[in-house]
């Protein structure tokens, strides 16, 4: 008989262990039930942590801070035993009672931390906004969410489906009855808030770099505003100014065709810079709330009724951020982009202007000088209805055309100290051309009679003194009168004045103290000679002029931690031109305060001051000249 000792042999290998395999359950049933005692425990022992934080809530001298903070320790308390029962019911997954658990203390952590938050906040905040370095919304931003640290008008909230901590705003019912309203926001959104900083958009840094680098375009634009009888660039380009030129200079009709190509190409290049700058909708509202004067801190508002008022600019939360933007789909948003756009737009305009009157001053310093209208022998006709036209604008001109003509005449007679209008004439602090003495002249506008004189009589009587030897008759009768004019009675304007006098035009005397910079001294100029003949100029100013270390020839200066860095060694004049441009770009960056204190500490226009030690002559400015 057989004895089928292989099956035998396979029956020995397939024998189980089962001693082996109860004691290895056994061990992962103990396992598993100290993991879970453990997870217990860990749970008892957070939960007692979290019970005493809250018992030991901070407390302090404020009684409704205390109660809100025992209010709300409470509820918490409540709502962690309630959760605690769940899970050990087995209605709550553990993974749901730990991000629960997880919220409830970040969120008590950011609660209790709130208040001494907005307190540690507000002071930087409201300083940012004053130095204009933060824009209004960031104010109202802030104020927003005052209401909610102000623990005598709020009340803390547990979500109980999301263990989210919100704070909700209480106001007193019929009854005058404290009882929480609508305006719930999460705890970690009031902390976004409270820590944002919304930055101001400098729009002037973004005008200037933009004016630097349009090179020949400008000058097209310089001979087209010359050559036309706008006599400058925000009269022949701002805001609805081509449509109505020939309006206003019917002997032009039919004769700008061959500027028209021009003047459109460069309104395009404009549209597209500040579509550029407008990419930022945060630029939006911050040029609307810096630079127009329209709209402030408390023209933002998030309700559509309120926001049918045009004064009012409509915001919505930016879910990405969670920050208030402007809704544009307000009911006034289109037109308010449109105000910012026109304004940046006339600045653009206006500083185009402003370059041309300094290029012209600081590379032919001597008066009467007149911007831009030597192009062409041709043009002294046109130059004299121009400067007539000005003196108009400051019999009858609006209130920006006084103060452009304040500045046109101060840039083009460099005899001229201070110029000033009111409703009784204009004054005028001027060098008298035999004594060299600093004399005050009145160009009232009142005649002999006693009655306001016409603007015609008042350009003749006005003439020899702004503007020398022209001949004022004949160029009004070409045209030199100010169109449409009406005599203002109140109109105001300063173009320059001394440091330290009641109404002084800080940056406007800034500029021009520097402006008198030749071009040439960055022309064909090693580093350090170009820096040798800098120092004079802003000595006891804080700015530091570095030449090149080694080989090369560029020069950087320094003020304070802004500094711009300029080649002197250009070949040509349009090259030193955009050198000197950026050296007053740079300039124009330092903090009005510092200006003022740095002209004070030059001597201002015309303080008296002691001869100089090189035995030179002053400029107008006061400085010794080099």
């Amino acid at each position: 008989m057989p004895t089928y000792y292989k099956y035998a042999e396979r029956n020995a290998d397939s024998q189980v262990n089962w001693a082996e395999i109860g004691k290895g359950v056994t061990d992962m049933l103990q396992a598993e039930t100290e993991i879970r005692r453990q997870k217990k425990a860990a749970i008892d022992e957070s939960t007692r942590q979290f019970q005493n934080k809250l018992a030991e809530a901070p407390q302090g001298q404020f009684q409704d801070g205390n109660k809100f903070t025992n209010n709300f320790a409470h509820d918490m308390m409540a709502q962690q035993l309630i959760d605690t029962r769940l899970l050990k019911s087995g209605q709550m997954k553990l993974q749901d009672f730990t991000l629960r658990r997880q919220n409830y203390i970040d969120g008590t952590d950011q609660l209790f931390d709130l208040q001494k938050l907005y307190q540690d906040n507000y002071k930087s905040t409201m300083e940012g906004i004053q130095s204009g370095d933060l824009q209004a919304l960031t104010g109202y931003n802030m104020g927003s969410v005052e209401g909610f640290a102000d623990f005598s008008k709020s009340k803390a909230v547990i979500n109980p489906y999301t263990g989210n901590i919100n704070v909700g705003i209480m106001k007193p019912n019929a009854q005058g009855v404290m009882e929480l309203t609508n305006d719930v926001v999460p705890v970690n959104v009031i902390k976004g808030k409270i820590l944002a900083k919304i930055g101001a958009f400098k729009v002037d840094d973004a005008m200037n770099a933009t004016i630097s680098h349009l090179g020949k375009e400008k000058d097209f634009i310089y001979q087209v505003a010359t050559n036309s009888k706008a006599g400058s660039i925000v009269e022949l380009m701002g805001v609805g100014a081509l449509d109505n030129l020939e309006k206003e200079h019917p002997e032009l009709k039919g004769k700008m065709g061959d500027y028209k190509e021009i003047i459109n190409n460069f309104n395009s290049a404009i549209d597209k810079t500040i579509d550029g700058y407008f990419s930022d909708s945060y630029h939006i509202s911050s040029v609307l709330t810096q630079n127009t004067d329209k709209y402030h801190q408390d023209s933002y508002t998030y309700d559509k009724n309120e926001a049918s008022d045009s004064s009012k600019l409509l915001l919505k939360i930016n879910p990405t951020s969670g920050l208030p933007v402007l809704d544009e789909n307000g009911p006034h948003y289109k037109e308010q982009v449109q105000e910012a756009r026109d304004w940046v737009k006339n600045q653009l305009l206006s500083k185009l202007d402003r370059e041309r009157n300094i290029k012209v001053t600081s590379t032919t310093p001597y008066a009467p000088q007149v911007p831009e209208y030597q192009y062409k022998a041709g043009l002294e006709k046109k130059k004299d209805v121009a400067i007539t036209s000005d003196i108009g604008a400051l019999w009858g001109g609006s209130d920006k055309q006084i103060q452009q003509a304040l500045t046109a005449f101060r840039d083009m007679n460099s005899d001229i100290q201070d110029i000033s209008r009111d409703a009784d004439g204009v004054t005028v602090k001027i060098k008298d051309p035999d004594t060299k003495k600093i004399v005050t002249r009145g160009l009232p506008f009142k005649g002999a009679d006693g009655n306001i004189m016409t603007q015609e009589e008042f350009i003749k009587e006005a003439a020899p003194l702004l503007a020398g030897n022209i001949n004022a008759a004949t160029a009004i009768q070409n045209g030199g009168l100010l169109q449409g004019a009406k005599f203002n009675t109140a109109g105001k304007g300063r173009a320059f004045v001394d440091v330290g006098a009641p109404e002084v035009d800080v940056e406007t005397a800034f500029t021009q103290k520097f402006s008198v910079i030749p071009n040439d001294l960055f022309k064909n100029t090693k580093s350090g000679a170009a820096a040798d003949k800098l120092t004079p100029y802003f000595k006891n100013t804080g700015v530091i002029i570095e030449p090149a270390k080694f080989l090369g020839n560029d020069i950087t200066l320094r003020y304070k931690d802004k500094s711009v860095t300029i080649n002197s060694n250009q070949e040509d004049d349009d090259g030193a031109e955009r050198q000197k441009t950026n050296l007053l770009n740079f300039l124009e960056t330092i903090p009005k305060a510092d200006k003022e204190n740095i002209l004070k500490k030059l001597g201002g226009a015309n303080a008296k001051l002691p001869p100089c030690a090189n035995g030179k002559p002053r400029d107008q400015f006061g400085n010794c000249v080099p």
